[in-house]
């Protein structure tokens, strides 16, 4: 064997990128954690997987600024809050995401583009908000847990933690509808479609916007946490193991 071909055989697979996506409440990050615990643990079925969590607004230098913002009153106006998470995003994605998928690392993100999309499209052009963002790579996956804003209220309620910006009644219901338009509105709308037989599968086109092209699959956040982490984590696993589409 050529030492071209060493070096080629010695190169560890690309990792893939998932984004949990929902409003406040609806268990992204405790599902990030969890996934990513699963996928590095492995099953009696499945091998085990290299895999690392991570957040947006990131733990950089700007996502710090942006987390102070979010607590902040009064706080940045909207255009500038949406640039900042932009500029977060590639931020994030140049010095942690990208090195990550390149050693073979499979990274789970909890929230993404499609939080972007959601809150700032709220108050500022949709458009314009997809423009910004337009240089942020396409997850894989982007998985929606689908809430419904009442229940996700009682849930931060319970966590006893200071309301942030948006996090209130109005707003956070204006984001649910925003997620609905953008990623579907019930499972039969996605990408990947959870079967009978508790397997999941693809069933529908890509999500298609603005020139976004994504694969999307939508779990009930309001089933008991154990439920919705036993669907993710066979979902993902269903992902990272299939094919891609044709085309691809």
């Amino acid at each position: 064997m050529s030492g071209d071909a060493q070096s080629v055989a010695a190169m560890p697979a690309r990792g893939a990128l998932v984004a949990l996506e929902g409003i406040d409440g609806s268990g992204t990050t405790t599902q990030t954690r969890q996934l990513v615990d699963a996928l590095v643990r492995g099953s009696a079925t499945t091998p085990p997987l290299r895999a690392a969590a991570t957040c947006e607004p990131s733990t950089g230098k700007l996502g710090r600024l942006l987390r102070e913002a979010l607590a902040a009153r009064p706080t940045l106006d909207p255009g500038a809050m949406a640039l900042a998470f932009a500029a977060d995003r590639l931020d994030h994605w140049a010095r942690e995401v990208a090195p990550l998928l390149q050693q073979g690392i499979h990274v789970i993100t909890d929230r993404y583009v499609y939080s972007s999309l959601a809150y700032q499209s709220v108050l500022l052009p949709e458009s314009w908000v997809f423009a910004i963002n337009a240089r942020a790579p396409e997850p894989l996956l982007t998985i929606y847990l689908q809430l419904d804003p009442q229940v996700a209220a009682r849930r931060r309620e319970q966590r006893g933690q200071a309301a942030e910006l948006y996090e209130t009644e109005p707003i956070q219901r204006a984001v649910a509808a925003r997620y609905d338009d953008l990623l579907g509105a019930s499972m039969a709308a996605a990408s990947w479609q959870l079967a009978a037989d508790g397997d999941w599968r693809r069933a529908g086109p890509l999500r298609q916007r603005h020139g976004r092209a994504s694969e999307v699959a939508i779990v009930d956040a309001a089933l008991p946490l154990a439920v919705v982490h036993e669907q993710i984590v066979r979902l993902v696993d269903t992902v990272l193991r299939s094919p891609p589409r044709p085309g691809e």
